[in-house]
Formats: structure tokens, C-alpha cells, sequence
């Protein structure tokens, strides 16, 4: 069936045995077409179970959880948190009527949406929407000279995608519905013609999710959880307690507590992001909305970490697989390994006479505190680790080592992580040994981190990028 031919129809069903090799076929003996719906419709068997709780893993009852999708669908969670969801769902998926040709031919290949003619004088806005609605991205770009304009786009999830493009006054709206891997409502030719406002389409990555699990509970963050299936077991929900901006923990259990929360929708091409005249507002999540209560700090932290990471620094991988650690007299030996591959770590403890165990340690980086004088620690009873940064990788200016040597290369060679979030992974290797080393007898929640020069860097990263750290003190961070 020919997008023309869609486009004319305007909505159609399509069962399951329409699909083959992840794309939708061109003639299709159960496809059945409606001229006059207003959307069109695929039944899923839904059997869902899981828990939701506190960050501190308590249960949380009579919370409801339902389907972005098919609200129709709901349960309550009980005594100890759990819910099952079951039943079928027919998902409403385009409800917007057609829009007219535009008058700008519009091409989507790849994530790459190419326009033209772009004509110097024609600013414009791309917008990325998800099923229900919200906003997951906005990109503003220039007119061109050159009579094409490539603005580059996150990648898609399954499921749909509404894109609108706002060239001057003039908006055009597109519903794009991936089906496995690829994006495509032809037969065997994937490729569109734009002239009549059509998309070329081609196979795109994707996140799995077909779906999205809303909980809520007065008190409570609501909280979206995308699945990638909608009959999936052992689902875990974390809820944060509602309430106005106020004081915030200043150490946390973990090194990332924002991983359950969803990643933002980021442009592929850096060149295609808009210019920034002044410093972004830190309370303004990347869909557009604004966070107004100190609980959705954890996921808007998130966030500006996955934003750092893309365009930056490069992602900083979670502990090891394989991970062991040992302490012989003042000595931390850890052993990391993923995959076939392994490495050797080592750290050392000074203790003061008059520490009181457990007792707070600062890690210094390359010296037992950095560049501070050491009896500023002492004699409070606080601790000095050393972490040796040409353990992970050659010190950068001052090492001849190439960028793809080392022992955090040799873990993770395809990695995309800059020099300081290699060694900030270092530190967090080093907090992992010692909360499984009791008998180091360190305070793992009273933990600092200190260096100077590009040293003071590591240790802004490590503390930044590690949420077990109580307190970090860069020096003279700027060689």
C-alpha cells in the first residue's frame, strides 16, 4: 500500500500478521481499511505485573497505575505495593485530521530532517511529540543561503511520533509509526517523495518501548516508566514524596539514583542545536516544562547529566559486572572485569590515631588530600585515600599514552568517555570497595574528594558525577 493510498484513506487497522521482518507489507489479506474513522486501532493482550515503592524500597499502597496509551486500563497497588494489570487495549493512535500539501517539500532520512528550499529568510521550529501528547524535544534552526536546511532530530521510539514543523507562520503536523526496526507504510520501496509533503523514511535505531506506565498517588511524583512489552513481569516503580522546594539530602545511597528515570530526547548532530545567548535555566527539563517541586530535582538532574554526557564528556559506565574487593593492612585491592577482559586497582588508607570508627575519608587524587595540608584532616579524625589517576589512563598533557590505552580502555573499548569521566569512574570504584570492606572502617556517607590543577577537574567530575559523595573541593582547578 502506497503512503498516497494511506494518505487518501486516512486511517486504517492493521493485525498482527500485516507485519513481516519489522515492516509493514504492501498487500496484506488482513488488513481492513475504515474511510471514515478517526483513528485507527491495534488490539494488545495486556498482563502486567510489578511493585511500587519508596526509594527506600517500602511499599506503597492504593497507588494507581495505568496505561499512557489506553487510560481505560488501571489498578491500584496493594499493602505492599504490588499491582496487576490485565485486560486488552486498543490503542488510539492519530486523531488529528490530515493537513494540506505545505508549500516546503520536507525529506526524513536517517534522523535528519532535510527542507527544501530553505530560504534565508525562513526561520523555523521542528517539534517532537510522543503518543500522548507531550513534548519531547524543540529544535530551532536558521534559514539557509544555500536552498536546503538539514536539522537533525532525536531518534525515535516505537510506537508513534508526531512531528510538527513551524517554517514562519506556516505549521505542518506528520505521524510517523515505527513497527520494530523499521519506520515505513510502503511495500518494498522505502523511499517517499516530499513533493507533496510526504516523508522519505528510512529504518531508524529506536528505543524498545511500546508503551508507557503512569503511577500516581496523592503525596507523590507521578512517575512515567516506559515497557517494552506489554506482557512483562517483576516491573519496579520508585516514588518520590511530594512537597514544596526545600532542603535536599546532601549524600545519597547510590552513585546515580536517576537511573530508572526516562533519558531525554536529544538531537543527534550537535551542529544542529540552538545557540544559547545565556546560561540555560537549571529548573527547565528538556521537553519544555518546568520543575516545581524539590522530588522532580532527581530526574531533572538526570537529564542535564545525559545532556553532559552526549555532548561533552562522554558516558560514564555503571560498576563492572564482575567486581571484588580485599584489603590487606592499609591497602584497597579491587578487581574489575567485564566480559573477558580484567584490571587491577589498588588504593591506599592513612587513618589518624584518633579516628572514630567509622570515620570520614577524604580521597585525594594522586595524594593522600590532594594539595590541602594533610593535618586539616587529621587532626579532625578524618581519613586520606589516595586515588591514582594513571591507574585508569595515561595523565593526559603530561603523558605520551594514547587515549585507547590504559585499563578503563582495555574494559570498554568502544567507549565515548573523555579523560575525566574515566577517571571519575576510577573513584567510584574506590567507594564500591569500601561499602563491601567493612573493615576498612570508613563512613561511606561522609566521604570528600579533593585535587589540584587538572587534579581539582577529576575531583569536580568524580563528585559531580557520583552521588555518594558528601562533599567536593576542587583546587586551583584550572590547568
Amino acid at each position: 500500500m502506497s503512503y498516497r493510498f494511506y494518505t487518501a484513506l486516512r486511517r486504517s487497522i492493521i493485525l498482527p500478521d500485516c507485519i513481516h521482518g519489522g515492516r509493514i507489507k504492501g498487500v496484506c489479506g488482513a488488513l481492513f481499511v475504515f474511510l471514515l474513522s478517526d483513528c485507527f486501532i491495534s488490539a494488545a493482550t495486556v498482563s502486567l505485573e510489578g511493585t511500587v515503592t519508596t526509594g527506600a524500597g517500602v511499599g506503597i499502597a492504593g497507588a494507581s497505575v495505568t496505561l499512557a496509551k489506553e487510560k481505560t486500563l488501571s489498578a491500584k497497588t496493594d499493602a505492599q505495593g504490588a499491582f496487576t494489570l490485565s485486560g486488552e487495549t486498543g490503542v488510539g493512535v492519530d486523531r488529528s485530521p490530515l493537513f494540506g500539501k505545505p508549500q516546503f517539500p520536507f525529506a526524513l532520512s536517517g534522523n535528519r530532517l532535510v527542507i527544501t528550499p530553505a530560504f534565508e529568510t525562513a526561520d523555523g521550529r521542528v517539534e517532537i511529540f510522543s503518543h500522548d501528547g507531550r513534548r519531547s524535544a524543540a529544535v530551532v534552526y536558521r534559514g539557509s543561503k544555500a536552498g536546503k536546511r538539514t536539522v537533525g532530530l532525536p531518534e525515535f521510539a516505537s510506537g508513534l511520533t508526531i512531528i510538527r514543523i513551524t517554517i514562519g507562520k506556516e505549521s505542518f503536523t506528520r505521524t510517523l509509526i515505527r513497527v520494530g526496526d523499521g519506520v515505513d507504510y510502503s511495500g518494498r520501496d522505502t523511499r517517499l517523495t516530499g513533493r507533496s509533503g510526504e516523508f522519505t523514511l528510512t529504518g531508524q535505531a529506536s528505543a524498545a518501548a511500546v508503551d508507557t506506565l503512569i503511577a500516581a498517588k496523592s503525596g507523590f511524583t507521578e512517575v512515567k516508566t516506559p515497557i517494552d512489552s506489554y506482557e512483562k513481569k517483576g516491573i519496579a516503580i520508585v516514588m518520590q514524596e511530594d512537597g514544596p522546594v526545600g532542603e535536599m539530602s546532601l549524600v545519597y545511597d547510590k552513585e546515580f539514583t536517576g537511573e530508572d528515570c526516562p533519558k531525554p530526547a536529544l538531537v543527534a548532530d550537535p551542529t544542529a542545536l540552538p545557540s544559547i545567548d545565556c546560561l540555560p535555566d537549571p529548573f527547565l527539563n528538556a521537553d519544555g516544562s518546568r520543575i516545581t517541586k524539590k522530588a522532580e530535582w532527581r530526574c531533572r538532574r538526570a537529564e542535564i547529566k545525559a545532556i553532559l554526557e552526549k555532548y561533552d564528556a562522554g558516558e560514564k559506565p555503571a560498576k563492572p559486572e564482575k567486581f571484588e574487593a580485599t584489603l590487606s593492612g592499609n591497602t584497597v585491592t579491587i578487581q574489575c572485569g567485564v566480559g573477558s577482559n580484567s584490571i587491577t586497582l589498588t588504593a591506599s588508607i592513612s587513618r589518624p590515631r584518633n579516628a572514630t570508627d567509622p570515620c570520614p575519608a577524604i580521597i585525594g587524587i594522586n595524594a593522600a588530600t590532594g594539595s590541602l595540608p594533610s593535618d586539616i584532616f587529621s587532626s579532625r579524625g578524618i581519613a586520606a585515600i589516595t586515588f591514582t589517576s594513571s591507574q585508569i589512563m595515561g595523565d593526559g598533557m603530561f603523558s605520551s599514552a594514547p587515549r585507547n590505552s590504559g585499563n578503563f580502555y582495555k574494559l570498554y573499548p568502544q567507549t565515548t568517555a573523555g579523560s575525566m569521566i574515566r577517571w571519575a569512574w576510577g573513584v567510584s570504584r574506590i567507594i564500591d570497595a569500601l561499602e563491601v570492606l567493612p573493615e576498612a572502617k570508613i563512613d561511606t556517607r561522609r566521604l570528600a574528594v579533593s585535587g589540584c590543577s587538572y587534579q581539582g577537574k577529576i575531583a569536580l567530575f568524580a563528585g559531580a558525577w557520583d552521588e555518594r559523595i558528601a562533599l567536593t573541593i576542587p583546587h586551583e582547578s584550572g590547568g
